[in-house]
């Protein structure tokens, strides 16, 4: 289990924006921001996957920071997370989607996002045993951005409202950048592309931004959604109820299975529409000279808000060591479907595009204007 190392910080402006650069994973699934935790000495920052899907951010560390004891007001809240008592300790454990286990201790430490942006009393797990397969050694622990009482908006709203936005740049150009914002203008009435969350539901955690879906439309079809979407970019590919994403499947396979030779599929990355691409790099100008037509998908949000046409990048997953070597070479629709209380928009899915997120006001808005990363 990596350890994390304390540096230095200074403070920050109060109420001032402050952005961070984001970068992509080494595997191009999920993006990073490097924090440090603590207080001096220090050697490295550590590496942390940003998610909007949960609001527990944990380190994979030893626990030798301030710990929440087990009868604080803040542990005795967190029944939800597979709370126990210890005599000196409030530990928690949590299991995720993707398979990864964690035991941690709730610590509260101080907490730095780049250069100015310091927080001194912040919640987090100090975790000792991790178990997942998704790691492979790329980050060290999660950046938890949901809307719950440890999420880092909570933590900021003195100093941020409870605002922050990113722009999660292309999974397949590693020396990219995006950016992660805290504070700036949220939701307000009249501003455009903004969607007040779904109403509270015991089916939904209250850390997610779940959003209203009216419908989805595939090519020249709409499909009527029966769940609520959680803009999560913990989860690299979207997962949609079935009918969902059974319409985007019989879309393509339509247009492609034709065209394209069919490929194994992924079910590491729980991909399972496949096609050998011949050796070339999925671009935007893949199709061009195939005769296939590439079916339009677009989110039809409430409040009016569209999110889409979605681009081949997009649309399309493609192992960048394979891209441009063998005939072996494949390309996946980058969806899946599930079964569950709701539909998932994952990361992959919002690349290039601009998320702000108001966990105060409840809203989560989409610029899709302007290429910001």
């Amino acid at each position: 289990v990596p350890s994390i190392i304390i540096r230095p910080c200074s403070s920050y402006s109060t109420g001032t924006p402050i952005s961070v650069p984001v970068s992509v994973a080494q595997d191009g699934r999920g993006y990073l921001v490097n924090v440090t935790m603590g207080r001096p000495p220090s050697v490295k920052p550590a590496t942390l996957l940003l998610d909007t899907g949960n609001d527990y951010t944990w380190v994979a560390c030893d626990p030798n920071h301030a710990r929440s004891g087990p009868h604080s007001s803040l542990c005795n809240s967190l029944q939800s997370y597979g709370r126990q008592c210890n005599p000196d300790d409030c530990v928690l454990t949590m299991q995720y989607g993707d398979g990864t286990s964690l035991f941690s201790y709730l610590a509260i430490d101080v907490i730095n996002i780049g250069n100015r942006t310091r927080v001194a009393a912040f919640p987090f797990g100090a975790a000792t045993v991790v178990s997942s397969a998704s790691m492979d050694g790329y980050f060290d622990g999660l950046l938890g951005l949901g809307r719950g009482p440890l999420g880092f908006a909570a933590a900021t709203e003195p100093d941020f409202g409870g605002v922050f936005s990113y722009c999660l740049p292309s999974a397949r150009a590693r020396s990219q950048q995006g950016f992660l914002q805290f504070g700036g203008d949220g939701y307000y009435a009249g501003r455009k592309g903004c969607i007040r969350l779904s109403a509270v539901s015991p089916t939904l955690s209250p850390a997610f931004y779940a959003l209203d879906l009216v419908s989805l439309t595939v090519g020249n079809t709409s499909q009527a959604p029966r769940r609520p979407v959680i803009v999560d970019s913990g989860t690299v590919f979207s997962s949609l109820e079935l009918s969902l994403y059974g319409a985007i499947r019989d879309a393509v396979r339509s247009s492609m299975d034709h065209v394209f030779q069919q490929a194994p599929p992924d079910p590491s990355n729980g991909l399972y529409i496949c096609y050998y691409s011949n050796g070339r790099p999925l671009d935007n100008s893949f199709f061009d000279n195939a005769n296939v037509t590439v079916p339009r998908i677009v989110f039809e949000f409430a409040d009016g808000v569209s999110y889409g046409p979605l681009t081949i990048e997009q649309m399309f997953f493609q192992e960048e060591a394979v891209a441009n070597t063998t005939s072996s070479a494949k390309f996946c629709l980058a969806f899946s479907g599930m079964n569950g209380p709701f539909s998932v928009l994952g990361s992959f899915q919002q690349q290039h595009n601009l998320f702000i997120f108001d966990a105060i006001k409840s809203a989560v808005c989409i610029d899709q204007s302007r290429n910001l990363c």
